[in-house]
C-alpha cells in the first residue's frame, strides 16, 4: 500500500473572519499556528500541520471562502502570502483550490474522498464548465483566470502540457476563445485553437 504523501498548509485570511478558520479547524481536529503577516494588520497567517491531500482538500472545502484574503497555498510552495519565486503551482492540489477558490461552484464537482494528482485531472475537470464559469462575469475574473493559464504555461513541464492539450487547444470547441485571449500570454495564445 502506496503511503500518503503529507505536506503543510497554509492560508492567509481576513481578521474579521478568521474565527471562521479557527472553528473548522477545531471541527476538524487540526492542528495549526497563527502568526500575524508583517505590515498587514487586516490579515493573519494560519500554518497547518503536514497532511495528506484529502485532509487538506476537506479543510480548505470547509473554510467559507469570505475567510480567505489570498489562496490556499497548498504543499511545498512559499510560506502563504509570498510571492512566488517560480511560475505556476506547488502541486494539482494547489491549483484546484486557487481555480476553487476563482469558482466556487467548480468544488461540487470532485468527490470529498477523490484524489487529485495530476494537472490534467484538474483541467480537464475544468475545460467544459469555463464557459459557464466566465459567462456574465467581470473583465477582473477572466484576468485572474487567464493569470492562472499563463502561469502554467510558463511553468513548462505537466502543468504547460495539461493547460495547453486540456483547455487552450479546445478554447474554440468550449466556447472561452474570444473570452481568454485578450488576457493570455503571447506564449499562450500560440496554442490557442
Amino acid at each position: 500500500m502506496k503511503k500518503a504523501k503529507l505536506r503543510p498548509a497554509g492560508i492567509v485570511a481576513l481578521k474579521s473572519k478568521a474565527h471562521l478558520i479557527r472553528q473548522v479547524a477545531l471541527e476538524q481536529a487540526v492542528s495549526y499556528e497563527e502568526m500575524p503577516v508583517a505590515g498587514e494588520d487586516d490579515v493573519i497567517r494560519f500554518s497547518f500541520k503536514p497532511m495528506d491531500d484529502a485532509t487538506t482538500r476537506k479543510l480548505v472545502f470547509a473554510i467559507p471562502r469570505e475567510a480567505f484574503a489570498r489562496r490556499a497555498i497548498i504543499g511545498s510552495g512559499p510560506p502563504p502570502g509570498v510571492d512566488k519565486e517560480t511560475p505556476g503551482f506547488a502541486s494539482p492540489l494547489e491549483l484546484h483550490a486557487t481555480v476553487c477558490e476563482l469558482f466556487p461552484a467548480f468544488s461540487q464537482e470532485f468527490e470529498p474522498d477523490e484524489t487529485i494528482d495530476t494537472y490534467h485531472h484538474v483541467v480537464s475537470s475544468l475545460a467544459p464548465r469555463l464557459a459557464g464559469y466566465l459567462e456574465n462575469e467581470s473583465d477582473r475574473k477572466t484576468r485572474a483566470f487567464c493569470d492562472i493559464v499563463n502561469d502554467m504555461v510558463e511553468a513548462g513541464g505537466d502543468q504547460r502540457n495539461a493547460i495547453e492539450t486540456c483547455l487552450l487547444e479546445h478554447a474554440s470547441q468550449i466556447g472561452c476563445r474570444k473570452l481568454l485571449k485578450p488576457h493570455l500570454s503571447v506564449t499562450a495564445k500560440r496554442e490557442l485553437r
